[in-house]
Parts: structure tokens; sequence; C-alpha cells
């Protein structure tokens, strides 16, 4: 999954050149780790945009990533900024991602790492955007917060997926009520 900066004609340019790029890692490389992979997106980002110097670097995207072995039963992840989360046996288990974003970064040496985690029969991976745990609630004006998502994670892990949906949507709209939507949300859940 990956979250683009930029609201209106600069993030759908983003959103599209981010797609595109991703598009063209997936069909040069056939066996590539996630931290390689987002090593050469940030490559390919920096070079498209010309982000030369800290200045001209605004645009970009966070990314957590997976690419999963299921003739071994693993799963290698990577991050800009963006952590996975693991439900296993009713405990959630945060892999972080590494604290830089794909695009112009000044310690030009410094290369995304490669989490390769097991997977057994009944494991929930979660990966998302910034967008719920940054919703600012109607009644509170504060944040809904990682650790209150990870807690709602937790009640529902065992829930179908559609269910899940459900509840996390009942949850938001809650919290939320008449106050605006902040930023884009996206949840992706992955039973094994």
């Amino acid at each position: 999954i990956a979250d683009c900066t930029g609201h209106g004609v600069p993030g759908a340019f983003m959103s599209l050149l981010g797609l595109t790029l991703m598009n063209e890692v997936v069909n040069e490389f056939d066996d590539i780790t996630a931290g390689k992979f987002l090593d050469l997106l940030k490559y390919k980002v920096t070079s498209s945009m010309h982000q030369r110097n800290e200045a001209n670097a605004r645009d970009g995207m966070e990314v957590a990533l997976c690419i999963f072995d299921f003739d071994n039963m693993k799963v290698d992840f990577a991050g800009a900024y963006n952590p996975v989360y693991l439900i296993r046996n009713n405990k959630l288990i945060e892999t972080k991602g590494d604290r830089m974003a794909i695009c112009y970064n000044p310690q030009k040496n410094s290369n995304f790492t490669s989490h390769e985690l097991p997977l057994y029969s009944g494991d929930m991976i979660y990966l998302f955007t910034d967008g719920y745990a940054d919703q600012v609630s109607e009644n509170t004006y504060k944040k809904f917060r990682k650790d209150r998502f990870k807690e709602t994670l937790l009640s529902i892990h065992k829930d179908k997926l559609s269910a899940q949906k459900d509840e996390l949507e009942k949850r938001f709209l809650e919290w939320k009520g008449n106050y605006e939507q902040i930023d884009d949300i996206l949840i992706v859940g992955i039973k094994i």
C-alpha cells in the first residue's frame, strides 16, 4: 500500500507516477526483496521528479510492501515509514518500516530494510495508511491514535473480513461524527 503526498492534481499526479514506477519494478525483476524493491522505487521516483536536494523533495510516498511466499509460508516486508501489523495467538506484532519516505534522502547510502516473517495458518496481516489513526474526533478534538487502532484490530481480528470492514467503518464514523475526514484511508487485511 502507498500513501502519496499532496491533494488534488499534485496528489493524483504522484499516485499515477508511483503506480507506474511500481509496475516498472515488478516487470523488471522476478526475484527481488521488499527492501530492494523500495530502494529501486525511491531511485525511480527521485530520478523522474528530478529530486536532487531537500528543496525540491516535497513529493513522495509512504509505503508498506509485502512479498508473500506461500510455498515456504513466509512474507518479506519493507516499509517507507509504514509498519505492518501481524496478529498471531491474540498478540499484535508490529514490524516497523524505515524512517524515510520514497523521495530524496540526504543520506544517500541509506537502504530500506527487508524483514522476513514466518507465516502460520490463522495469522492476520494488516497494512494501512495513517488516515484512520490520524482522524480527529468531533467530541474530543483528539486523534484516534495508533494505540486505539491496534486495540480495535485486536478486538476484531477473528471476525470474517467483511465483518471487520463493517466494524472499522462503524467505529470510524462514530469517532469522526460530523467532523470532516482529514485524510485518505486505506486498510488491507489478509487472513492466512
